[in-house]
């Protein structure tokens, strides 16, 4: 989901450390594979040893882990800069733009067992149009391997309920971005480009752990309530394979990507708990913040209704003076169990 990268990088296998020198020069687009959910999920799906097609490399972290997994890659990269810095792991750098009509010419006639698209096709004008280009680049037993960002995560829905839909430097509204997926748009898609959808994985960020901001006091209790009912809303990456039509067998259909979608009882709970802690800490905290602490806890019981969210909530309308009583009791509580 960071800028779209593309360029020919035929990439040496036994360059696989680099220098700490060479590291401070590396590109912002960097990542620490191990430390990359997504990127750890696109390469379980890669077999070992598979000749891979690399499109997007960056500045080479992918690359290199696929090496580790002893692939045989040819990177893809546009931008000059990322590709002068995928050189410190790559024997040869072609730098080509994937959308023009140079990309088959500088890779002749290979084909390859999977084709890499991390974060790829959302940078793309007609990644329809490219998907049906690549179909000629597999072998006969290959598939694409795919990471797509989900615009409708909760967090994006509600910034866009509050009227708000700004673009980033980075994430599911990265500025570069040109087309935006859904799940059902991404079916849609492969299926127009003649691919069968298999394996899908779901990368999972929490409501309010994204780089969209959000204020959980100011949003809607029946939106929220909505959000949090649609257990996609917790998507924030879909990863999958896509084989096309006539080499994906019977064992591979549309209907496995939908299979096993997570229930919305996780998502739900991990969002309450947000709100019963923020509430807390309006209530408890210095200063304390009465006002946030009753939208958030009336929040918390729309979310999970229960006698005693309803009861916590009524004490909260009481006088000032009582509740400084009753919180000055509950610190006493806490500070005997403490002990």
């Amino acid at each position: 989901m960071g800028r779209h990268r593309s360029g020919v990088v035929l990439f040496c296998p036994e360059v696989e450390q680099v220098a700490e020198s060479d590291r401070a020069e590396q590109l912002k687009y960097w990542v620490d594979v191990e430390g990359s959910e997504n990127h750890r999920a696109q390469l379980d799906l890669i077999p070992p040893g598979s000749r891979v097609l690399e499109i997007g490399a960056g500045p080479g972290h992918m690359t290199r882990a696929l090496a580790r997994r002893d692939c045989i890659v040819t990177a893809v990269e546009r931008d000059e800069a990322l590709a002068a810095s995928a050189r410190h792991a790559c024997e040869r750098v072609v730098v080509v733009d994937v959308e023009s009509s140079d990309f088959e010419g500088q890779l002749g006639e290979d084909r390859f067992d999977v084709v890499l698209l991390g974060d790829v096709l959302e940078h793309l004008t007609s990644p329809e149009d490219f998907l049906q280009r690549l179909q000629c680049r597999l072998t006969s037993g290959g598939c694409l391997v795919v990471c797509l960002p989900n615009v409708a995560h909760g967090a994006l829905r509600l910034s866009l309920l509050d009227g708000r839909f700004d673009y980033c430097a980075e994430g599911l509204l990265d500025q570069t971005h040109l087309r935006l997926f859904t799940l059902s748009s991404l079916l849609k898609t492969f299926r127009a480009a003649s691919y069968v959808v298999s394996d899908l994985r779901r990368i999972r960020r929490g409501l309010f752990a994204t780089e969209i901001p959000l204020e959980p006091a100011s949003i809607p209790a029946d939106a929220l309530s909505f959000v949090c009912r649609d257990p996609e809303a917790a998507t924030y990456q879909f990863v999958f394979r896509a084989r096309p039509e006539g080499l994906a067998g019977s064992g591979h259909t549309d209907t496995v990507a939908l299979a096993g979608a997570p229930s919305d009882g996780h998502f739900t709970t991990a969002v309450l708990n947000d709100y019963e802690r923020w509430g807390r800490e309006s209530l408890f905290g210095k200063p304390r913040d009465l006002a946030r602490a009753r939208q958030l806890f009336y929040r918390a019981f729309r979310l999970g209704p229960s006698a005693w969210r309803l009861s916590r909530l009524c004490v909260l309308f009481l006088p000032a003076p009582m509740i400084d009583l009753l919180s000055r009791l509950h610190d006493r509580v806490r500070r005997r169990s403490a002990r």
